[in-house]
């Protein structure tokens, strides 16, 4: 499941779940969730992850991460040829 943002276009969660049966047969997190907001980088705004929640398969452990103050990283790289 997706909800978009009707104004921007931008996603603002995504969430995903499958059957405990694929889970445990693919290894995988039957249960996930990833929120987005804008935040600004310098003069930019990007719609960035903001919150993570995954629960695992017979749910007896849950993790929660936040993020907030990220900091944006370029590079120029220039090709000089001799």
């Amino acid at each position: 499941m997706m909800l978009i943002d009707t104004a921007s276009g931008a996603v603002r969660r995504v969430e995903r779940r499958i059957s405990p049966q694929f889970a445990d047969k693919n290894l995988e997190i039957p249960y996930i969730t990833i929120d987005y907001a804008p935040q600004r980088l310098g003069e930019e705004i990007f719609w960035l992850p903001i919150r993570f929640e995954a629960i695992d398969l017979h749910q007896q452990g849950r993790m929660i991460a936040s993020y907030s103050n990220c900091h944006r990283y370029t590079v120029t790289s220039k090709m000089v040829i001799p």
